[in-house]
């Protein structure tokens, strides 16, 4: 079973109460997150076997540019993952103009040293598919001026990566 979103660690009685259950029965759990939530992570990621962690981005300063948040939660989040030795697979979007840079990837990789238990690092291109929700509900959507990420160069950034995280 996977928790995802929206954002789950913002329910997060109801994700412990489903827990509780699913371990009963042995089934595994996975909460798909951006690490940022209502509190509580302790006792959540006691029945969770795998967070897939959404990774905004590496610097605070651009962190809250895109989330309008601090990244004091997501960093407590990842405290608790790492007290209690979590499998994480790490998740990016890759957003042109943003992260589709070797910068970033730099950055990417020494931000994800502080992470333990990191199994799998996945980048995700940026796509415009969520557009037309946020129209649909009256909410400004925040990336109206970004294309789709190309795949080539996504790929390429990803072996850029991969050559320097998982040496």
């Amino acid at each position: 079973m996977t928790f995802s979103g929206g954002e789950p660690l913002l329910h997060s009685e109801f994700i412990i109460e489903v827990c509780k259950l699913l371990k009963n029965d042995n089934i595994h759990i996975a909460i798909d997150t951006s690490g940022v939530g209502l509190g509580n992570y302790r006792e959540i990621l006691s029945y969770v076997d795998l967070v897939l962690l959404d990774i905004k981005h590496t610097t605070p300063e651009e962190y809250r540019n895109i989330t309008g948040l601090e990244m004091k939660e997501v960093e407590h989040f990842i405290d608790v993952c790492n007290e209690m030795n979590k499998k994480i697979w790490i998740r990016q979007v890759i957003v042109p103009g943003i992260m589709d840079n070797y910068e970033y990837m730099d950055s990417l990789v020494d931000y994800l040293q502080h992470i333990h238990n990191v199994e799998r690092v996945d980048f995700l291109p940026f796509h415009r598919l969520g557009r037309e929700k946020y129209i649909k509900l009256g909410i400004s959507y925040p990336y109206e001026d970004k294309q789709d990420m190309d795949k080539e160069k996504c790929n390429h950034l990803y072996n850029y990566f991969k050559e320097r995280y998982f040496k």
